[in-house]
């Protein structure tokens, strides 16, 4: 919910962070690609940080996956895994706002985020 995609074309982050403040915005999320592949995700939280950046390395999107649930819009369960440290608990703040407060246990959908050794693993359930 509340979610909206802008193509970023040649603009700067910074330029992007203003411009999202400006229009409201608490979070955003900036794709990297290199050659249709997604390669990292930057998640600013705004308007003052933090900001994380995630490299992506196993990436498999739903549709290669075999007798997979179908998405409904329900609002999913997150549940966040072994986030212990410091680091950890910020993070898993920082993740855990990006989803409403009021999962939809009707849906059956659920968000897990495990952490093992700063590695996120990242997985939707239906």
């Amino acid at each position: 919910p509340n979610i909206a995609y802008y193509k970023r074309g040649q603009y700067e982050l910074k330029r992007i962070v203003k411009y999202a403040t400006n229009k409201g915005f608490t979070d955003i999320i900036v794709v990297r690609e290199d050659h249709k592949l997604l390669t990292g995700l930057v998640h600013c939280h705004l308007p003052d940080g933090p900001t994380a950046e995630y490299r992506l390395t196993s990436y498999v999107p739903s549709g290669r996956i075999r007798n997979r649930g179908k998405s409904t819009s329900h609002t999913p369960e997150v549940i966040l895994n072994n986030f212990t440290t410091r680091l950890g608990r910020r993070v898993g703040r920082m993740i855990g706002a990006l989803f409403p407060h009021n999962p939809e246990f009707r849906g059956r959908q659920a968000v897990t985020i495990h952490n093992q050794r700063d590695f996120l693993f990242f997985r939707f359930h239906r």
